[in-house]
């Protein structure tokens, strides 16, 4: 399915909500938690112009991360449509313990050295609420996310290298929300990219406890969760782009404003 595929039956979707009686929701939380893995650049595809899986986060002092996530939407009966961000910026200063190779730059060992990665991703999306699941309800969905890769790389005398790319993926998903009281709630998502070459692999875990502050015109909930978090990348060059980053455990605080369902 193409990309404008996709969009025209958003539109179409969103026209058909906006004219019936329309429910908002705006949410946000902050996740923090461990992050293990590489990211290998390479140079035009070149073969040995760069560290195979390299370089590590674990070699530039990167052991945990802190990550924000977005989201806006509206939903009437059983539709959903929502925009989602969620925000990873990495920056850090620490001495190679050896010698490393990116981009046919050479850092030797013992270099003072300070790195920066975006591993963001924007997706837009749809949810359908497919009904009840015991006392609980379950939603079905798809997401269309851009990954948005940015890794800096700077080193002394003047050395350093720099390199950003974009790439989409098509998310499917479930959601679960299963009210264990008239104020708490239990929720979960799990969503997994589907598997076409060379494009970015986002998987993701999350179950949280949801508390309400509020109610009346708006309602407000308060979360505290835990997740699960993938990133698998690899183009099809000789001497391919290659990320792995796990993320994870996770533990997430969230809040989300919405009005009256």
């Amino acid at each position: 399915m193409s990309v404008r595929l996709i969009g025209i039956v958003w539109l179409v979707l969103l026209s058909g909500t906006v004219r019936a009686e329309t429910d908002y929701f705006f949410s946000a939380a902050v996740l923090q938690g461990d992050l293990s893995g590489f990211t290998q650049t390479s140079d035009g595809g070149v073969i040995g112009r760069s560290d195979v899986r390299r370089p590590t986060f674990a070699e530039l002092g990167i052991s945990d991360h802190q990550q924000w996530e977005l989201r806006v939407g509206l939903q009437r009966d059983r539709h959903q449509l929502y925009l989602h961000s969620s925000l990873i910026h990495l920056d850090e200063n620490t001495q190679l313990a050896g010698p490393l190779l990116s981009q046919w730059i050479q850092f030797p060992a013992g270099d003072s050295v300070n790195s920066d990665f975006n591993l963001s991703w924007y997706s837009l999306g749809y949810l359908f609420n497919m009904g009840e699941l015991g006392q609980g309800e379950y939603s079905v969905g798809t997401e269309l996310a851009m990954f948005d890769f940015h890794y800096k790389l700077n080193g002394s005398p003047a050395r350093g290298v720099d390199r950003s790319y974009s790439r989409v993926a098509l998310r499917l998903g479930a959601t679960l929300d299963y009210p264990l009281s008239d104020s708490l709630s239990l929720s979960g998502s799990l969503y997994a990219s589907a598997p076409v070459q060379t494009s970015p692999r986002i998987n993701t875990f999350d179950v949280s406890l949801d508390y309400m502050l509020w109610q009346g015109n708006t309602e407000g909930r308060v979360s505290l969760g835990w997740g699960l978090h993938e990133i698998r990348f690899k183009d099809n060059q000789p001497m391919p782009n290659h990320i792995e980053a796990d993320l994870g455990p996770l533990w997430r605080l969230g809040i989300e404003v919405s009005t009256a369902r």
